[in-house]
């Protein structure tokens, strides 16, 4: 494990930059975000991915804030600190997303940021409410199928509950998935560090281990050829989840001069990999759509 003196001093100046913590009831449920800037501002939500949290965000988030911006990263229900549900879908995750926005005080169309899974959570609150949004960003994620291609084998529907005894055996325990080479280990460890809860006999990871059997699932391909809003994607170099056939199939779907920026040297979890050049095009392509408003 990576102690503060490992980690390079930007990561430490962002990971120290107050947030305001807060919760919403959203049908039935207690949604967990943190919020930094001035909604003011243009404003983000950053949605996580399968089984993680607004942790991830924390060193993102900040730096974005930093170029004018109001950032709410969130934990949608079944995730990180909110509470989990007895069913999930992209529909009610959409309404989360809105829930979120507006108790953090955006008044206006707002952007959306979605990682990996959090993308199809994206594409669905852009195709709900699309008035409300003012463009979204995918970073990395397949958020739809290949045509001809039939889904993979899912797991029984809950993940085995492991009891660590301390926290530290569970960040040593920590994985990304999908798997990947760990690029920067001190930023993992920093996400491991929020991923685990205490319980009676030690820490279990937050997300709710049913989440996958709870989840309706269905094919986004009309949602995405229906948005009516600006579209941006940015992928990791190395990526094994959004390979070139992909990524060739959702630039047809999408408008063309939908802009595509990769990370060097990224895989799927691309701004664990590479953060600065990650916020460095993200910046730069929500400022594009900021100006072309």
């Amino acid at each position: 494990m990576h102690t503060p003196a490992n980690r390079p001093e930007w990561f430490e100046k962002a990971i120290a930059t107050p947030s305001e913590d807060r919760f919403v009831e959203i049908e039935g449920c207690a949604i967990h975000y943190q919020l930094w800037g001035n909604p003011e501002n243009p404003c983000i939500v950053f949605i996580h991915g399968f089984s993680a949290h607004s942790h991830w965000w924390d060193f993102i988030a900040p730096l974005v804030a930093e170029q004018q911006y109001c950032v709410a990263a969130m934990d949608f229900s079944g995730s990180g600190d909110s509470g989990h549900r007895d069913a999930y879908s992209r529909e009610l995750y959409a309404q989360e997303v809105l829930g979120v926005a507006e108790d953090a005080g955006f008044v206006k169309p707002f952007y959306i940021v979605g990682h990996s899974f959090g993308g199809g959570i994206t594409v669905k609150t852009a195709a709900l409410f699309g008035g409300q949004i003012a463009g979204i960003i995918l970073a990395d994620s397949s958020v739809v199928k290949l045509p001809g291609h039939q889904p993979g084998r899912r797991t029984i529907g809950a993940l085995p509950v492991q009891v660590y005894p301390d926290q530290e055996t569970a960040i040593r325990r920590f994985r990304i998935i999908p798997p990947q080479p760990v690029v920067n280990d001190y930023i993992v460890d920093y996400i491991a560090a929020h991923s685990s809860k205490p319980v009676e006999g030690g820490v279990v990871w937050k997300a709710d281990p049913k989440l996958l059997g709870k989840f309706k699932s269905e094919d986004l391909t009309d949602d995405l050829i229906g948005l009516k809003c600006k579209v941006g994607v940015i992928y990791g170099e190395k990526s094994n989840t959004f390979g070139d056939e992909l990524r060739e199939y959702i630039a047809y779907i999408l408008p063309a001069g939908t802009p595509f920026k990769v990370i060097s040297g990224a895989f799927h979890h691309l701004f664990l990999d590479n953060p600065l050049e990650f916020v460095e095009e993200l910046t730069h392509m929500l400022n594009g759509f900021v100006e072309e408003a």
